[in-house]
């Protein structure tokens, strides 16, 4: 995992990555639901959508959409790519 000090994103792209970290298990990946993000983030879901898009856009994170057993699609996985310091 890359570590960054400075980056190039948005207040609430770098927000939301913090949340996706604080909302993983290891720091490594994390399946909260845009709910679950929204709450803990206090931004709106249009605000995350967006964010979570420049994230993926800037290789911050590769977001995997997940399917339940009867094919419709459950909460994403988010990798993340990258750690703040």
């Amino acid at each position: 995992m890359e570590t960054i000090t400075r980056a190039n994103l948005s207040l609430s792209a770098m927000t939301i990555y913090e949340t996706l970290q604080k909302l993983s298990d290891d720091n490594k990946s994390c399946r909260a639901s845009y709910n679950e993000i929204t709450q803990k983030s206090g931004y709106g879901k249009t605000t995350v959508h967006k964010a979570i898009n420049e994230l993926d856009w800037k290789q911050w994170i590769i977001k995997k959409q997940r399917e339940g057993e009867n094919g419709g699609i459950i909460n994403n996985e988010y990798e993340l790519l990258k750690e703040f310091v």
